[in-house]
């Protein structure tokens, strides 16, 4: 494999040793910090990677904070103050084992709370988080190539049109096989947590610092202009709220953007994986000319940041060095105004980096190696750390399965057939190889 040289910015070595490793090495703040609900689901989870846990309805009756400290994070966080490794934290361990000195998400995100006495932190039920992220229902306008109906209603429609991805065998999840509504929470139990979560925030409003909404899309679901109502009756001046969104709607998000005043500060999270013909592919729907309107119509007619979000998959991997120039440039335009960060795919596992040949993680890891020393990246540029974990993963020695390989083809094959999408004049020559290789 090709070697790479990470070193992590000061400031969060400084922070790591000074604040994380203390408690433990393993240490993560947004354990107890960082709560994302999923409010047609019933499930919760402390960030975006590890699989969401159940919410217990029974618990909740009696006490609202457990709709973030459920029995599965307190035993989580047990052995986190042990410096065990939870399993389903592996997507940091992962990062953390292969290259300790890259910026895994359990520091970056820990990292938010460099301000809070961690040593305070037990294994109490009654821990109030200070950032919660809620996600109202899958109400989406996107077939993103690496999402699945639970989280996306376009997805849910296009099983329903066209049926299953039946070839597929090596998905214990069986993402693309079911229309994702086993799992979705009745109408009573929906009510009774949206309850349960919104007395949980007006309850301890004063200790709560961000409050995020996730999709689908949000800007389509009621529940979010509704939840947005109910803001208003309390006082939100000290709170940053922040919308992770496609961008497809500018009216609704200008309309958003109108009460900003409301709250300390709004952010716009972004998501886009590629660019031009790229970004289209793997998130069906958007169209990439007017995206990059939309961008530059909020940063020139508003002063809110937008952070951009990355998935990495095997399709986001090629072309990536393109978004990362996309990215600085817009960064340059705008300076101080725009971020970028990104998270590896761990499900569906047969489009994970991991199943790539050896040569090819190698070609990608080259690339981007050369786009970082181009474009003088150094410890102290924010987009070190997401190049960093990206590099670190493609270093990692795994023999890849060729069972998961067939399904990534198939996959890929029958994404482009149904929605009308040209692989070969898409991706470069190298990947197309890999996906015609039968």
């Amino acid at each position: 494999m090709v070697l790479n040289n990470h070193h992590m910015n000061p400031q969060y070595r400084k922070f790591k040793i000074e604040k994380l490793d203390t408690i433990s090495p393993t240490f993560c703040a947004a354990k107890w910090l960082t709560t994302d609900i999923y409010l047609h689901t019933g499930v919760t989870s402390s960030c975006q990677l590890p699989e969401p846990g159940p919410i217990d309805f029974d618990m909740i009756q009696t006490n609202v904070l457990a709709v973030h400290n459920t029995q599965e994070k307190i035993d989580q966080r047990r052995q986190m103050l042990q410096g065990m490794q939870p399993s389903k934290c592996s997507s940091c361990w992962d990062i953390e084992n292969q290259n300790s000195d890259a910026v895994s998400h359990r520091i970056a995100t820990s990292y938010l709370y460099r301000d809070q006495d961690f040593t305070a932190l037990d294994l109490s039920d009654t821990v109030v988080p200070k950032m919660i992220t809620i996600m109202f229902d899958n109400l989406c306008n996107f077939v993103c190539s690496y999402c699945d109906p639970t989280q996306s209603t376009s997805w849910s429609t296009d099983l329903i049109q066209n049926g299953p991805y039946i070839k597929i065998k090596n998905d214990p999840k069986k993402t693309y096989q079911r229309l994702g509504k086993k799992d979705r929470l009745n109408e009573i139990q929906k009510t009774q947590l949206l309850e349960s979560t919104k007395q949980m925030i007006v309850q301890n409003l004063s200790q709560i610092h961000y409050l995020r909404f996730l999709g689908g899309e949000p800007t389509i679901n009621p529940g979010f202009w509704d939840f947005l109502d109910m803001l208003q009756d309390h006082d939100v001046r000290h709170i940053e709220i922040q919308i992770v969104t496609n961008l497809s709607y500018l009216d609704r998000l200008m309309k958003f953007l109108h009460n900003r005043n409301q709250f300390a500060s709004v952010k716009i999270i972004a998501s886009i994986d590629g660019t031009d013909r790229k970004a289209e592919f793997t998130r069906k729907g958007l169209k990439w000319n007017q995206f990059e309107e939309n961008v530059s119509h909020i940063l020139d007619q508003t002063d809110i940041p937008i952070a951009f979000i990355g998935t990495i998959n095997i399709l986001s991997l090629d072309g990536f060095t393109d978004l990362l120039s996309w990215v600085r440039k817009i960064q340059n335009q705008y300076p101080g105004r725009v971020n970028y960060d990104a998270f590896l795919v761990k499900w569906p596992n047969f489009q994970s980096i991991n199943i790539l040949p050896e040569h090819i993680k190698n070609f990608y890891s080259s690339d981007i190696m050369e786009w970082k020393i181009q474009n003088e990246i150094n410890e102290h540029d924010p987009l070190s750390s997401p190049i960093d974990r990206l590099l670190t993963a493609l270093d990692k020695d795994i023999l890849p399965d060729e069972n998961l390989q067939k399904d990534f083809r198939y996959f890929v094959h029958e994404f482009a057939r149904r929605n009308n999408l040209s692989i070969t004049d898409t991706f470069s020559k190298l990947l197309v190889n890999f996906i015609q290789d039968q």
